[in-house]
Order: structure tokens, then sequence, then C-alpha cells
């Protein structure tokens, strides 16, 4: 062995020293592309850490420690290597993306990937696998379009196609998974209504009768995942419900006028009772905002937009306010990048947790109770409903983007809502010109980051 190959290894050897990966999650896009979430822990103590990527190519790095703030660091020596000012710093994410990742033949593409500790993989929208390769995962989850697959470590080799395979056995396979999801809905919930789902059941059988199996396996496909959404809305509707009648039970008992929640509530009801479960939360919300409402306006829903409006003005300069703060962090955190910390306590904190690992909870849970939002939130909650129940024709996947900018007190980087929806920064991107084309949000520049924010002048009426 050279010398030159001695201070290799030791180079090596020191960095793997220096830190270790306490989590590790990979999600596959539909353009071959990976977003990886790497989470580290750090000494503390070191002012300079050396970090091997997943990936020689690798594209939007973004380094925050468990308290959101951005961690310093430069390129290192070799290509896929970071260098993080580590001073003070115990732990650390790492969130990019790579194409380094997948192999692209035709139709058929492999992930390949060589991890040392375990991982989590999600695979893309609309994908089948083909072939697992030798090291098989030790645990498959579906959620929703997706598949999510733990590992150990190891050699992890996957061949997969985006679309359908327009097999007659996959088509058979689908279709049969579709009828158990049905079955199964109906037998937990009775008073569950897949109609819809049963209608694509019945395409994908004549589709595959009349031996159009690419149709039969899209229908049945479709099937199945609108039964696990159907199911997932019956449940938190049926709970927004019982939430929604026990917050006007107790305004009643405490003198507040709950006429007008009260005829929400029962909108609510009929449409539960219609399958209408996407349209019960708005509802219930908005009758939980019109509590204390004036009774004897007859169209109550219009006091409450009213009602909204005004409140919505007041949270802009709240807003405002809040982004300015957020502006001037974002400004010094990047000038004083490298610089250590002033709260020592990183060292007693966990490290943290992928924020995007999905949850293959029962659709139950997803209603318990929520931490008690801010006034400013609310305020901004209550705009953005204001703002959907205006605009019907807004995408489903820019209502949540909305409601999300609303999570984070009316605005949120980019790169926060590619890393929380797992999109493609092109697809982020076109989400985005979307809603500024509706004036609703602006694009800001800060600290060479995209910000988003909410904009409520050009919808104000």
């Amino acid at each position: 062995m050279g010398s030159e190959e001695r201070n290799v290894h030791s180079y090596l050897q020191t960095k793997s020293d220096r830190y270790s990966i306490s989590s590790l999650f990979i999600a596959l896009f539909s353009d071959g592309t990976a977003l990886i979430e790497q989470d580290v822990v750090l000494n503390p103590s070191i002012p300079n850490t050396v970090v091997a990527l997943y990936g020689r190519s690798v594209d939007g790095l973004n380094v925050m420690d468990y308290k959101g703030k951005s961690v310093g660091y430069q390129s290192g020596q070799q290509p896929g290597e970071v260098i993080l000012n580590s001073s003070g710093i115990s732990n650390a994410r790492l969130s990019y993306e790579t194409p380094d990742l997948v192999n692209k033949q035709g139709r058929t593409w492999t992930f390949s990937f060589n991890s040392t500790t375990g991982f989590s993989l999600k695979l893309p929208t609309n994908s089948t696998i083909i072939d697992l390769g030798k090291q098989f995962p030790a645990s498959v989850t579906q959620i929703g379009e997706q598949g999510l697959l733990t590992f150990h470590p190891g050699h992890v080799q996957i061949s997969y196609v985006i679309g359908y395979l327009g097999t007659e056995a996959q088509s058979s396979a689908s279709i049969e998974s579709a009828v158990i999801a049905i079955q199964d809905a109906r037998n937990r919930y009775p008073r569950i209504i897949t109609a819809d789902a049963q209608n694509l059941l019945q395409q994908a059988l004549m589709a595959k009768a009349s031996k159009k199996y690419s149709d039969a396996e899209k229908f049945s496909t479709a099937a199945n995942d609108l039964t696990i959404n159907i199911t997932r809305d019956y449940v938190a509707s049926q709970n927004a419900i019982g939430t929604g009648q026990l917050e006007v039970q107790k305004a009643a008992e405490i003198g507040h006028n709950t006429s007008a929640a009260r005829a929400l509530l029962s909108q609510a009801e009929n449409e539960f009772s219609k399958g209408h479960y996407s349209r019960v939360k708005t509802i219930v919300d908005e009758a939980t905002i019109s509590i204390g409402n004036n009774a004897s306006n007859p169209f109550p829903v219009y006091a409450i937009i009213g009602g909204i409006a005004v409140a919505s003005t007041v949270s802009v300069l709240v807003l405002r306010k809040k982004i300015i703060h957020k502006l001037l962090r974002v400004e010094i955190e990047h000038d004083s990048v490298g610089g250590p910390l002033s709260d020592d306590s990183s060292d007693r904190r966990p490290p943290p947790q992928p924020s995007s690992f999905p949850t293959a909870s029962p659709p139950a849970q997803e209603e318990k109770v929520l931490p008690v939002p801010t006034a400013e939130q609310t305020d901004l909650s209550r705009a953005v409903i204001r703002i959907l129940a205006e605009r019907p024709h807004l995408r489903p996947e820019d209502q949540r983007v909305l409601k999300y900018l609303a999570e984070k007190d009316g605005a949120a980087f980019e790169s926060e809502v590619r890393n929380k929806f797992l999109l493609p920064k092109t697809t982020i991107w076109r989400l985005v010109k979307r809603l500024e084309r509706e004036e609703l949000i602006e694009i800001m520049k800060a600290g060479g980051q995209n910000l988003i924010k909410l904009r409520f002048e050009g919808v104000e009426r």
C-alpha cells in the first residue's frame, strides 16, 4: 500500500469517526431523480466535519440543525462530499437531490444503492416493481399510489417501471386488490359510500374482458386508491362533525349564539350522508368560526366571509411583521454561517426525525387532537378557507400548499414545500407559478433561497 493510498484510507477513516448516520430516507421521483434526507450525529467540539453524500451529482443541498437553523458548509475535496461548519452542532439534516441512484434502460429503471445503514425508500407514483433483487425489504407499506419500503444495511437493487405493465396477470392482481380494499372498507364502516370506487372497478372488469389489460390495471388501481382516500375522508369527516358538535355545545353552555353554527353543522351532516366527505371538514370549520355570529342574518355564510375578510386584513399586518422577522433571521444566519451556536443544549436533544416519513397508521388516528394554533395562524387559516371557497377551480395540490403556508405563519421556503410534499423541483415550480398568477402568493429571494409567502392584497374584496 503506497503512502498516497494510506493517506486516503486515513482521511476516510477520520471522516467516519467524526459523524454517524441516525436515519436515512430516499424518495424516488418519476423522472428518476432521488430526494435524500440524511440525518447525521456530529461531534460539536469539532469545527469542521466532512460528510459523504449519496451521489456525485447533487442539487439543492440544504443543511439544517434540529432547530431548523441553517448550517454552513462548503464543497469537499472529492465530488459528493461537503464540509459542515459543525462547531456547537450535534445533529443535522442534509436534504438534496441526485440523479445518480437510478439507471434508465428503456421502460425498465433500476435503483441501485449500497448502504452501511438501514434506510427507507419511497417509490415513484404509479410505479410497478418487476425485480426486487437479492435483498428483500424488511417491510413494505402501500401509501396511496406509492410504496414505502424499509431495508437493512447492504446492497439493494430494485427494477421498476413507471405506469402499467399491461399483462393479464398484473391486471387480475390489481383488480383483486381493489375488490379486497372496497370490501374491507364496507366491512369496517357499513355506512360508507364507495359508489365511485365501485364504478371504477366495473370499468376495470369490462376492460379486462375486452383484453385491454393496461386499462384494466389503470382503472383497478384508481379504484383501490380512491377507496383508500374515501375511507380516510370518511373517518376524518366523521371525527370533524363530532368535534364540531362538542364545540357548539360548549359554546352554547357559556351563552354564545350558536344558531349559525348549528345550521352549518346540519349542512355538514347532509353532505356526509351523501358521501361528500371531502367537503365536510371545510363546512365544520366554517361552523366553528361562526359561533357567536348574529342569528338574525338569513345568510350566515356570507356573514362569516365578511367577518373573515376583516380578520384577514388584520392578519396581513401581522403576517408582514412575521415575514420581515423571518427575512432578517435568514439574512443574519446567512451572514454568520460557521459560528458556534449560543445555545449549548443541542447535545441533549435527540436527532431530528424525517419529517416526510409517511406513516402507516390507521386513518382514524389522523384526527387526534392537534396543538392549539396561535391567533395569527387561526386568522391565516380563516383567510385560506375563504380563498378556497372563492376559487373552487384550484387544484387539490395547490390547496394543500396554501394550507401549509398558513400553518407556517404565512411563509415557507420553496425547499421546505418540496420536502413536505415530496415533489420534483419542476412540479413545485409550476405549482408555485400557478399560485403566483392567481395573485395568492409572492416569491422573494432570501438568503439565496426562494421564500414563498401568502399574498392577500390581490384577493381582498
